[in-house]
């Protein structure tokens, strides 16, 4: 995730990213690493709290699958997120409404924000939150609309970002998600103020 926030927001604002070609590797070989370390540790913190084999090896299962994802996403050229973006944004809103459809949203200590899925063998019970999907989505279409070369920056641009984040943050909110809501709300204005735009607003 912080890979692509790097290059998203490199192609936003024009950084210059580029490193010595022998070392070219070494930014997302560092990130890979550390989210390695992280998983794992994560995974020894779940088998000493429930001293239980299987649920560490269901996250190890998970764990793998992840990186698998990961390695594949990261084959990927990023430019072509930029031309996901809209489309990842409004299959963001429709999970998120989706999310809180009664007998579809699983309801947990009062808050709505699982899609449950069939069990599967190994894995066991499936589900997944929206708002998790619409972090990275978020990041990616802000970042494909401030790298917009002919965009004006006066204030029917900035009512549009506006709308476009508070619609989500709305739908978020609703679950609620205070927690999800503070990352995915500073994530956006980190974007914001990086791309350079008028800070008055």
């Amino acid at each position: 995730f912080c890979y692509i926030w790097c290059l998203a927001c490199n192609d936003a604002i024009g950084w210059n990213m580029s490193v010595d070609p022998s070392k070219k590797y070494f930014l997302p070989i560092s990130f890979l690493f550390l989210a390695i370390v992280l998983a794992l540790f994560g995974v020894l913190m779940i088998y000493n709290a429930s001293t239980s084999w299987a649920r560490a090896q269901s996250q190890l299962l998970w764990f793998a699958l992840a990186l698998g994802a990961g390695v594949f996403t990261a084959s990927i050229d990023y430019r072509f997120w930029k031309k996901m973006a809209w489309p990842l944004y409004i299959a963001s809103v429709i999970l998120l409404v989706i999310v809180l459809i009664p007998g579809v949203g699983d309801s947990t200590f009062g808050a709505q924000r699982w899609i449950r899925l069939p069990e599967l063998p190994l894995l066991g019970p499936i589900g997944f939150q929206p708002a998790e999907v619409t972090k990275i989505s978020l990041v990616l279409f802000f970042a494909a609309w401030f790298s917009k070369k002919d965009r004006k920056k006066d204030r029917y641009a900035f009512l549009g970002f506006l709308g476009c984040l508070g619609a989500i943050v709305l739908l978020i909110m609703l679950g609620p998600d205070l927690g999800t809501t503070i990352v995915t709300v500073s994530s956006v204005l980190v974007i914001y103020v990086l791309a350079r735009e008028p800070m008055k607003y």
